[in-house]
């Protein structure tokens, strides 16, 4: 499974559906409006021209699709590029933000029964005992009829940064499970979220906070979006990026 880039970053607007919505993907031809998991931000691809325009700035996507540098210095890393309607990104630059973008499923197109979904995700941990920055696996389970979903990061590994020490190696820092997402026309939103780990004690109990994201492309075959939430000790941001 390709892994998503890591990146130490700080973290549901989406666009109109219509009832004659036409999925182009990504890697297609033509302008879309696209939509976002991050309040209040638009996005538009322009696939001729190979550029993407975020809260009214334009930037160049690159030749392998997995990196846009706009005029001010920012820049939006991309994971999930082997999807069709959807992309992870990491913005850095004056509002550093995590989220998602893509064609996003019209209300009409949501699917009844029960889905899982599979993909990478992003993650990081501060902690008391310093900085965790992770990449691993994502699991996200939704019932389209019930409106609910869980969402469970795994397999996790990166580096643990404290002080001026040189990062240490992480190989396996635990499970994060977000569990009673609400969906509401596609939107995932909420959640409670637990962490089981033996490397740090700050994210005993149920934490506050969960995720922001979207189903993406016709019959909801991708889901991606940002993962938000803080404890007495510490704090979890993220993304994730599945398909089934």
């Amino acid at each position: 499974m390709k892994k998503v880039t890591s990146l130490i970053a700080l973290g549901f607007a989406a666009a109109c559906s219509s009832a004659d919505k036409v999925y182009v993907p990504l890697n297609g031809a033509g302008t879309t409006d696209l939509a976002t998991t991050v309040a209040g931000a638009n996005a538009t691809l322009n696939r001729d021209a190979n550029t993407l325009t975020y809260n009214g700035e334009t930037g160049q996507i690159n030749a392998a699709g997995d990196i846009v540098t706009f005029a001010s210095g920012a820049t939006m890393t991309l994971s999930g590029t082997d999807k069709d309607y959807a992309r992870l990104f990491v913005l850095s630059g004056a509002n550093p933000t995590i989220g998602a973008y893509g064609v996003n499923t019209a209300r009409r197109d949501i699917p009844n029964g029960k889905a899982t979904f599979e993909g990478d995700s992003i993650l990081v941990a501060t902690s008391t005992d310093g900085i965790f920055d992770l990449t691993g696996d994502v699991t996200a389970n939704v019932d389209f009829n019930a409106d609910d979903a869980s969402i469970t990061l795994d397999n996790l590994s990166g580096t643990l940064a404290t002080g001026l020490s040189a990062p240490s190696e992480v190989t396996n820092f635990g499970t994060v499970e977000i569990s009673g997402i609400e969906m509401t026309d596609g939107a995932l939103n909420g959640g409670s979220t637990q962490v089981t780990t033996d490397q740090t004690n700050a994210f005993d109990g149920t934490i506050d906070g969960g995720v922001s994201a979207s189903m993406f492309g016709p019959n909801a075959e991708e889901v991606a979006g940002s993962v938000n939430a803080t404890g007495d000790d510490g704090a979890l941001t993220g993304g994730f990026i599945a398909d089934r």
